[in-house]
């Protein structure tokens, strides 16, 4: 029995085992579908929680996380058994005929969508980045790629070349006089992508990502079967939601983002069912986010505000609340802990540009969870009477409030559109560190055709266009509103303010569209989901959304963003063994960027700067080790030229022009030339 077989046959017993573990829980309901998809919610809980605890220690291992998740879910069904509590015996209800729909949309439109993932392989981008996370995680070298084992070997002037290298590589910190390095964000996360890459292969590895993405969708459809205000709204929600352009673009792409939406979709189907103990489930599945991702922290006042204020109506909120409070404050030392340099730089704006110590903004983040806690605890006593009636007047003046915020918006997006179409005043300065919003210069005063970069256009079409129409007319029409409508209304306006007041524009679409879909746009779709009454207006609303999208999906089915770069890796893998000494030119940065850190981790290389060669050969002239070079150029060295190849990749079809979704698919080369230096 081959290792692959072995980690698949760990994944089935985890599951299986989770499967009988989902029968213990208070659940009113259930059919075959959704104790499929519990059971996988439960594991992929356990799953990330685990290894969370072994990124800390940084000795995170697939199995170890595997063994563990089995473990716990054994002894907790023993535990059970000892304890009398008997498995709940339900009445399984058939399989709806909605349900029937949305297993052969996944089957014969998602999936065939979904299917051709990311190939993007280079550091200096945030997929590239998380690839490297995966292969980091599955070889089990999470230390080792923080100490760079050329570093210190050979001479300053060696190690300076090897700076050289890995500042040209923009998703690979680290800080001045210290050759301590971490991968861009936080790679918790690629903790599935491992486990995917473990049971079929590194180059299968994101196929984690579709199978995310399917738990997403069935998740978020359990969500809406709760809130819906007619049955003819699943259907609008899976056109909507499901199918929408970069919701698909998130089951397909290796980011971070996937593992959000999975976090907020199983902690919205946990909080809609009854009880106090769905409450605890659904704040640690919130509460994980902050172990993933940094951003989050944008959401979390607003979510903890709306929340205190229905806790005094519905109590089981407030376990809730509490949960994922207390699981943000220690998420922010976790996060350090594991990615300070990372951490710094996204927290650098609290910090005043550097004026006020890290460690004095963490304690003062943790001191307001420790507050909102407490108020939450007096609440739950009924000490508070205040917050009550506070919630009331919120929630009795919805229409006002939202009137109000929407005016700011368009206010806001006014005095964008002038300053972006017709002046310099949002250039971004030369030297000024920006990302990827460095593209927005290449817009910026071209005149009204930069209008299509605006944040609200991309965001009207993620929804298809009609769906921030909807969106925007709720508070205007005269209908009386569900609590659950205002609370998901709430923070959809929240999520607007950040998206379109406080951050004005994208670069690019399906790229930076995703920042949207974590939040925003589930909470635009469930807020029409629990509103629209009407079947004829359903229907025509779905026509309009297809209109919209249609067009966009066969790009879907030509590729995946950037695709086309594992066979660079695998060609150059089968050239350069084992523990040689590669070279890089230092000016080859495509090459640089897609190989040195992955051959490095893949396959034990030690990379060197080009321009140091004969230093570096003279220390090893005694060893009997293979040197070679790696370059994009045609070099004329005293080395044998042993592969010179063009290889064809695909740009992110996300990137179209002037603001607009692409159609299509445009490739790219990447020349590769290998040399072996001579004895």
């Amino acid at each position: 029995m081959n290792t692959k077989m072995i980690y698949i046959i760990l994944f089935i017993i985890c599951v299986s085992v989770c499967w009988i573990l989902v029968r213990y829980m208070p659940f009113k309901e259930m059919n075959p579908l959704k104790h499929m998809l519990e059971a996988n919610n439960l594991f992929c809980i356990q799953y990330l929680i685990f290894s969370c605890y072994f990124f800390l220690f940084e000795s995170f291992a697939v199995w170890k996380v595997l063994i563990c998740a089995l473990t716990f879910s054994v002894i907790f069904i023993f535990v059970l058994m000892l304890k009398g509590v008997s498995c709940k015996k339900w009445d399984y209800a058939r399989i709806s005929r909605q349900e029937i729909v949305l297993l052969l949309v996944i089957l014969f439109v998602i999936l065939p969508l979904i299917n051709i993932t990311s190939e993007e392989i280079a550091i200096d981008t945030d997929q590239g980045a998380y690839f490297l996370h995966t292969c980091t995680l599955m070889e089990e070298k999470s230390k080792e790629i923080h100490f760079l084992q050329e570093i210190g070997k050979i001479s300053n002037e060696v190690d300076n070349g090897i700076r050289e290298l890995t500042n040209d590589l923009k998703c690979y910190y680290h800080e001045k006089n210290e050759d301590i390095f971490y991968i861009h964000a936080l790679g918790s996360w690629c903790s599935y992508t491992a486990l995917f890459g473990k049971m079929f292969g590194v180059w299968y590895s994101r196929k984690a990502v579709n199978y995310l993405y399917i738990l997403i969708v069935l998740n978020f459809f359990y969500v809406c079967k709760k809130i819906m205000a007619s049955k003819y709204n699943l259907y609008l929600y899976i056109v909507m939601f499901a199918l929408s352009p970069p919701l698909l673009y998130i089951g397909k792409a290796g980011l971070s983002e996937i593992v959000i939406l999975y976090l907020v979709g199983i902690g919205l189907n946990y909080i809609f069912q009854k009880g106090i103990f769905f409450s605890l489930i659904s704040g640690i599945c919130i509460g994980l986010i902050g172990y993933v991702h940094i951003s989050m922290y944008a959401y979390i006042p607003i979510v903890t505000g709306i929340v205190l204020l229905r806790s005094t109506q519905r109590k089981k909120l407030a376990w809730f609340n509490i949960v994922q409070l207390i699981m943000f404050g220690f998420s922010i030392w976790y996060a350090y802990k594991i990615s300070p340099i990372y951490v710094k730089k996204q927290y650098l704006r609290f910090t005043l540009n550097g004026k006020l110590d890290y460690f004095f903004i963490f304690v003062l983040v943790d001191l307001l969870v420790i507050i909102a806690v407490i108020i939450q605890i007096l609440i739950l006593k009924e000490k508070i009477k205040v917050i009550d009636k506070i919630g009331t007047i919120l929630y009795e003046n919805y229409r006002k409030i939202s009137v109000a915020i929407w005016a700011m918006i368009f206010a806001s997006t006014v005095y964008y559109t002038y300053f972006m179409c017709f002046t310099d005043k949002f250039v971004i300065k030369d030297g000024e560190d920006a990302a990827t919003w460095i593209v927005r210069n290449s817009y910026v005063n071209k005149g009204i055709s930069a209008i299509s970069h605006l944040n609200i256009v991309n965001i009207s079409r993620a929804v298809g266009i009609i769906g921030i129409l909807i969106f925007i007319a709720i508070p205007f029409l005269n209908r009386k509103l569900s609590d659950i409508t205002i609370t998901l209304y709430y923070v959809g306006l929240y999520a607007m303010i950040i998206w379109t007041v406080l951050q004005m524009d994208t670069p690019s679409n399906y790229y930076c569209s995703r920042y949207f879909v974590p939040v925003l746009i589930p909470m635009i779709v469930l807020s029409i989901v629990s509103y629209v009454q009407s079947q004829n207006w359903c229907i025509y609303f779905i026509m309009i959304v297809l209109l919209y999208s249609h067009r966009f999906l066969p790009a879907f089915l030509m590729g995946g963003p950037k695709v086309g770069q594992y066979e660079l890796l695998q060609d150059t893998l089968e050239v350069i063994p084992e523990n040689a000494i590669v070279f890089c030119h230092p000016e080859s940065h495509m090459i640089n960027a897609r190989l040195s850190n992955n051959l490095r981790i893949l396959n034990d290389n030690e990379i060197y700067n080009l321009n140091n060669m004969d230093e570096v050969l003279n220390f090893y002239s005694n060893s009997n080790i293979n040197a070679y070079i790696i370059s994009e150029l045609e070099l004329e060295h005293n080395a044998d030229l042993l592969k010179s190849k063009i290889f064809l990749s695909q740009y992110s079809f996300g990137n179209g022009r002037n603001g607009t979704y692409d159609i299509g698919v445009d490739t790219y080369e990447i020349p590769l030339f290998i040399y072996k230096v001579g004895e």
